[in-house]
């Protein structure tokens, strides 16, 4: 992965789909801005496959989405090859992505907030490690100690009561090119237990009437993280 001259806006979710959901209209507004999104998936979600589907053709329509959905924003995306539902923060996987952060040096990073969801949960520890470890000068890395200026968790339909929304984004200026993205997105469209797509576009758009805008997505603030988190773009 290549450090981008522009501003950086980075997402770290635990499957495909999942940051391109919860986190895609603030990706799409910066891109519109000249930032440039990264998203890093660290499972390709395959345990979301049917039982008729072809596993390995199921993996390869998963990482071609998440290619199709970045390349709509001019951003880039990696995918871990990392079984989707045994996702552990080992000190190996928090190390890389510490030295990940450094080499990117984001100017916002987000990730998942803790939740009942196991992978979303490990994801969450993983981040939050990583995010520490580059803060950190002792530890050494082919790059210098960074401190992430802003650092915040998504809202997920999945988490639990305790988040709590306090950071507003206005997305109005990306929200087509998010749309646009998400068509990229078979998976995610057809998604078999709920139409989750709408879903966070009518999220979108609650959120934007009570920021007294046309969409908006809502974030929470890291804490107790050695980041400064700042709000604005």
């Amino acid at each position: 992965m290549n450090k981008p001259t522009s501003p950086v806006i980075l997402a770290i979710g635990a499957h495909v789909g999942d940051m391109e959901l919860t986190a895609g209209g603030l990706l799409s507004t910066c891109a519109m801005q000249n930032w440039t999104p990264v998203i890093i998936s660290l499972t390709t979600s395959e345990k979301s496959a049917s039982a008729t589907d072809d596993l390995d053709k199921f993996i390869e329509m998963k990482r071609r989405e998440a290619t199709s959905f970045v390349t709509e924003l001019h951003g880039q995306s990696t995918i871990y090859d990392i079984p989707d539902g045994f996702l552990v923060p080992t000190d190996s996987l928090c190390l890389d992505l510490c030295a990940l952060i450094r080499k990117l040096k984001p100017q916002i990073l987000i990730t998942h907030y803790q939740s009942t969801h196991k992978d979303h949960m490990a994801c969450h520890t993983i981040v939050n490690n990583a995010v520490f470890y580059a803060s950190l000068p002792a530890i050494k890395c082919e790059y210098p100690a960074y401190n992430v200026p802003a650092f915040y968790y998504t809202e997920n339909w999945e988490d639990c009561s305790s988040f709590r929304p306090q950071t507003f984004f206005d997305i109005s200026e990306g929200f087509s090119l998010w749309q646009k993205a998400l068509e990229q997105e078979q998976s995610v469209q057809n998604c078999p237990f709920m139409p989750i797509v709408e879903y966070y576009r009518l999220k979108a758009r609650t959120n934007g009437i009570l920021m007294n805008c046309e969409y908006a997505e809502v974030f929470m603030k890291a804490e107790n993280i050695r980041s400064l988190n700042k709000g604005n773009l």
